[in-house]
């Protein structure tokens, strides 16, 4: 593929996951109201934030390491 297809392919798909993702956050805060989508945003932070510290940083030094060449990538 070209630069500028690549270019074009991923704007597109960043201009729909964006319109999606706003569609998608009008139909919660349409069901649950104010109060149910505060409840469901702090669910989803506390799950990200769980993640984040459950992982302890691996997929950041796989991507360090692998990029540096240290490791070989089996």
């Amino acid at each position: 593929m070209s630069f500028m297809k690549n270019v074009v392919v991923s704007f597109s798909t960043k201009i729909f996951l964006f319109l999606l993702g706003t569609v998608i956050n009008i139909i919660i805060a349409r069901m649950l109201g104010p109060e149910g989508k505060g409840i469901y945003t702090l669910t989803v932070l506390a799950g990200s934030t769980l993640f984040a510290i459950g992982n302890f940083g691996l997929t950041s030094s796989v991507t360090y390491f692998t990029s540096k060449g240290k490791y070989e990538l089996k």
